[in-house]
């Protein structure tokens, strides 16, 4: 992930999500019945490879979030993937971002890495400790994507 300094006047209006983000989550195939005639661009393969796709989201103070990718490892195995951020996958974003949008997304003024656990059958692991206090974690980086809705239908399931 990565963020920009403020840019004026982009007049960015919501989030974007773009046709990599459409391949990567699974609701898009689930009930998308035309998903699997979608076909993929040459140029999104490596793109894929690196579990890329690019969103953005404007942040209150004018600075661009522009995300992501993922990398995965078993939680067998999650100290295979390290705690380094990989200048290349970034690069890529990038190149890719300036494709698609026409501001300057090479302002950066921070990158972060998400990581996140694996659960071999649920999206979403809900526990409840007692009555007042409830963890809720969204599996396998889905959380700029899913975590607004997610927790509004969450408070009011617990709280409603």
């Amino acid at each position: 992930m990565m963020c920009t300094l403020p840019i004026k006047n982009i007049g960015l209006q919501g989030n974007i999500l773009t046709g990599l983000t459409i391949r990567r989550y699974e609701s898009f195939e689930a009930y998308c019945p035309s998903f699997k005639s979608i076909h993929t661009p040459a140029h999104y393969e490596e793109l894929q490879h690196w579990g890329i796709h690019l969103l953005f989201k404007t942040a209150p103070d004018g600075s661009v979030i522009i995300g992501d990718s993922h990398e995965y490892a078993g939680v067998d195995n999650f100290d295979d993937l390290g705690f380094n951020l990989n200048l290349y996958i970034n690069q890529l974003m990038l190149k890719e971002a300036g494709r698609i949008v026409n501001f300057d997304v090479n302002q950066i003024a921070s990158t972060w890495a998400g990581f996140y656990p694996q659960h071999p059958e649920k999206h979403i692991v809900e526990y409840d400790i007692d009555n007042r206090i409830h963890i809720r974690t969204c599996i396998g980086g889905k959380g700029m994507t899913a975590s607004a809705g997610y927790t509004e239908a969450s408070i009011q399931q617990i709280f409603g």
